[in-house]
């Protein structure tokens, strides 16, 4: 129980094969201990049973390799929770279950790697409670998440600086939702692709949140360029970019925030 000492003694025994070549040598041993919170508890209003059957609604992970497990075999209402920060050496990996859900819990997720997190095949990423820190790239015009068509990422509470494109929505119905965060980003915060029609009608919503274009040399220098057909809502956020803070070339665009609303219509890119 709580505040018991334990103690333990761990016996290794040498294959009786060995010979005497390993004779006076030392080894090292790497022990993990596993706890299992007791079923039995004092301040349980007056029942000590009272939550015994409970279970954790979050699956713990501390470090890359458990992030990354946890996710490959994450069911569909499963949650993801940071226990210290984690660096990948690649990119956020999709749920087989179509939902990979990922709470932060005031911890930094890091990736290092020049590669693009892909959302795709009607899947959904859900980021939550923390920070997240993408570095790997040496071009800002490079995506460093892309959501694709019929796929959807929602970032919440979350504070998060990349040195390329924060966010690239392509494709019909691809969403992307900023809810309560920060973003800053060398490349676009936020951006799209005009190049091919198979990058139209995107929907992105973004609500109470910061997005700072950064004034590097070889920055993009704008916070938000959306130049596609798409519908765009931005609600109560603050967008700062050293050139420009948002460019409109497509879509319906609506912003609003505690004084006024401003609203563009265009049905296709110019």
């Amino acid at each position: 129980e709580n505040g018991d000492n334990v103690q333990f003694i761990l016996i290794y025994g040498m294959d009786e094969n060995a010979g005497n070549a390993f004779k006076d040598k030392s080894f090292t041993a790497d022990v993990a201990i596993l706890a299992t919170q007791y079923t039995k508890e004092e301040d349980g209003f007056g029942n000590d049973q009272y939550d015994k059957g409970a279970l954790l609604d979050f699956v713990p992970v501390s470090t890359a390799d458990g992030l990354m497990k946890a996710i490959e075999n994450a069911e569909a209402d499963e949650v993801i929770q940071l226990q210290e920060d984690i660096a990948l050496q690649g990119t956020i990996p999709q749920s087989a279950s179509g939902v990979t859900s990922i709470d932060l819990n005031d911890h930094t997720l890091g990736l290092t790697a020049n590669q693009t997190t892909y959302v795709s095949g009607g899947d959904e990423m859900i980021i939550r409670n923390g920070k997240l820190d993408i570095d790997g790239f040496d071009e800002a015009a490079t995506s460093a998440i892309s959501v694709e068509t019929g796929s959807s990422l929602t970032l919440e509470n979350v504070d998060y600086t990349c040195n390329a494109t924060a966010l690239y929505p392509r494709g019909d119905a691809a969403q992307v939702n900023v809810i309560n965060s920060t973003i800053n980003a060398k490349g676009y915060c936020l951006g799209t692709n005009a190049g091919s029609p198979d990058n139209y009608k995107v929907e992105i919503n973004l609500e109470n949140s910061v997005f700072n274009g950064r004034s590097d040399d070889d920055a993009a220098g704008t916070a938000i360029l959306v130049n596609v057909p798409c519908t765009l809502n931005i609600t109560n956020c603050e967008i700062n970019g050293y050139m420009h803070a948002v460019i409109v070339r497509g879509g319906t665009v609506v912003i609003r925030d505690r004084n006024s609303d401003t609203v563009w219509d265009r049905s296709s890119p110019r």
